[in-house]
């Protein structure tokens, strides 16, 4: 009898991690190919993110959340409208890398774009608060931008998906933004 336990406590891990793998993989593969979902565009207006040394004012425009869900949230979206980006380096190198690129040691930049990743609720609860009525125009915003955010989608992917499977509570955001001149 203690073969018999010793030998099916090995598989029974080995089935553990298996499954835990191909959760891991349904995962990495539901957030690499997230794309805009036409059921969430909405008009924001008044939007003030706070992701650390980063800080973007969404103004006013119109944002799609991604179709992936984790946790019963998305997590990304895709602003289009105008807003502010302002990033305040934490130290002297950050600031003089800064500089050599921007000729500034502080970025104050008018945006018109933003897709963004995230894993917190707090992101998207401030995302949410500022949401104004639904699009009409969903459709036309989804057709245009998806195949933008076809090809961004996966460069996150992995970093969520450890996130989210070890429920790390680190947040994580990621921002590419489109500026008028940077």
């Amino acid at each position: 009898m203690r073969k018999l336990v010793a030998l099916a406590v090995p598989w029974l891990l080995l089935l553990s991690a298996a499954g835990q793998q191909q959760r891991g993989l349904e995962r990495f593969r539901q957030l690499a190919t997230a794309s805009l979902d036409a059921k969430q565009v909405f008009h924001i207006r008044d939007c003030d993110l706070d992701l650390e040394d980063l800080h973007l004012t969404l103004e006013e425009g119109t944002i799609a959340f991604l179709n992936d869900s984790v946790n019963g949230r998305p997590t990304g979206a895709y602003f289009v409208g105008e807003g502010t980006v302002l990033a305040i380096p934490p130290n002297q190198v950050e600031r003089a890398s800064l500089a050599r690129f921007t000729k500034s040691a502080v970025l104050n930049e008018r945006l018109h774009s933003v897709f963004l990743r995230f894993s917190d609720a707090q992101t998207y609860g401030a995302l949410r608060g500022a949401l104004r009525a639904p699009d009409p125009d969903s459709d036309k915003f989804v057709s245009g931008w998806d195949p933008l955010i076809k090809n961004l989608s996966p460069s996150d992917a992995l970093h969520l998906t450890a996130l989210t499977l070890n429920n790390d509570p680190q947040r994580f955001a990621h921002a590419l933004i489109g500026g008028d001149h940077l």
